[in-house]
């Protein structure tokens, strides 16, 4: 009997996701979607403090050698490029959350169906958008939902593009190897976070070209 919990609550939260993703607001469904919402609002926040964490801790120990100069004077068309770039960042990723917000996408992001799945649960349904795995039919609604906020993260990417910029803009005014290491790994990782991003969301494109929201599903049992 211990054996079937799991099983009855995925099958709960399957029937609550697409409660969700027809419109229903099931007291039921409405629970699990909040427990979702806190559960993901927690994460963000560990992760945030997680970050400032290691982002204060290295700027602490090393931060000698970010202000380490070679004795070198530095060109001044990089003294004038390095604060452009900065203020070009904050200007970019001020406009995209802007639109992000405008375009309801944030909203779209709290209300997902997805939040109300298992994590094996969403992984499952990720695997099946990114054609590894394949298409379960009953949970269509839900994984076309998921798909359309995969297809909408490419907005992200001008967000990461700033980043990297940020780190050039702190750079370039000064002759310190450090911040210049620290500006090439950053433009590394966020290139291959941009890819990432980019073929998923082409991924999720061509699976709501094959799966439309026209098209006829069958019925969760």
């Amino acid at each position: 009997m211990s054996g079937a919990g799991p099983d009855r609550r995925d099958q709960e939260r399957a029937v609550a996701a697409l409660n969700l993703a027809g419109g229903g607001d099931s007291a039921g469904a409405q629970e699990l979607l909040q427990r979702g919402k806190t559960r993901a609002i927690r994460m963000r926040i560990v992760l945030v403090l997680g970050s400032l964490l290691v982002g204060g801790a290295i700027g602490l120990i090393l931060g000698d050698r970010g202000r380490a100069s070679d004795g070198s004077s530095v060109a001044h068309w990089r003294t004038v490029a390095g604060p452009a770039l900065l203020i070009a960042a904050f200007l970019l990723e001020l406009v995209v959350i802007v639109a992000r917000v405008k375009s309801g996408q944030f909203k779209a992001g709290w209300r997902s169906p997805s939040l109300v799945l298992s994590r094996s649960q969403r992984r499952g349904v990720l695997r099946q958008i990114r054609g590894r795995a394949a298409i379960d039919e009953s949970m269509l609604p839900v994984s076309r939902q998921l798909a359309g906020l995969l297809r909408q993260n490419r907005s992200i990417i001008r967000l990461f593009v700033a980043v990297p910029l940020i780190f050039l803009g702190q750079a370039l005014p000064q002759n310190a190897p450090f911040r210049w290491w620290l500006a090439i790994f950053m433009v590394v990782v966020y290139l291959v976070l941009i890819v990432l991003i980019y073929r998923d969301s082409t991924r999720a494109e061509r699976f709501l070209t094959h799966y439309p929201h026209d098209r006829p599903t069958q019925q969760q049992p």
